[in-house]
């Protein structure tokens, strides 16, 4: 897990390197990029069993607070128990 921790990394440090509005909606594309950057180097599918089927759900409950405007500590709530 720790090189697909890596490519996570390294995704969301180059998506972050664009220009972003702070706050929590500037990290919802780079939770959902690099995330997705972990499925594409590891090749795995959400129910395939793997650290997507956590990650992925966690990423939509993140977009779904930002969209909805809750609290910092509301969003972080929700992703916990997505994930």
């Amino acid at each position: 897990s720790g090189a697909l921790y890596s490519v996570f990394l390294l995704r969301a440090s180059r998506l972050l390197q664009e220009p972003a509005p702070p706050g929590l909606a500037a990290w919802a594309p780079v939770f959902r990029g690099a995330s997705e950057a972990i499925r594409e180097f590891g090749g795995a599918e959400p129910g395939d069993r793997t650290m997507l089927d956590a990650l992925l759900p966690a990423v939509a409950a993140f977009e779904a607070g930002v969209a909805q405007r809750l609290t910092t500590a509301e969003i972080l709530d929700r992703v916990a128990a997505e994930a």
